[in-house]
């Protein structure tokens, strides 16, 4: 048998032995238990929705920024977009 023909199968042996390894690894992780599931789907899943709105609604935007002086000093530098065409009508059609 060839020297690298054995390292070629040690290395292969090597990652079917990780592989299986992970495998029974990942296989024998415990599901964990949510207790009982209610109508909404999932359990208490209607208080974490309430909690979710409660925590929207608490939240406040400060628009003071607005009326700063240096708000009102940015100049808008945007370039205009040049009107050229794109592309073909029909996409799918053969090239002229």
């Amino acid at each position: 048998m060839k020297k690298g023909n054995n390292k070629r199968t040690m290395f292969l042996l090597g990652i079917l032995i990780i592989c299986v390894i992970a495998w029974f690894y990942t296989k024998q992780s415990p599901v964990p238990d949510n207790g009982p599931i209610d109508s909404l789907g999932g359990a208490g899943a209607a208080d974490s929705a309430m909690v979710l709105l409660q925590k929207a609604q608490a939240i406040k935007f400060d628009f003071s920024v607005l009326d700063s002086a240096a708000f009102g000093a940015l100049v808008n530098r945007a370039l205009p977009l040049l009107n050229l065409p794109v592309g073909k009508d029909n996409p799918f059609a053969p090239a002229p």
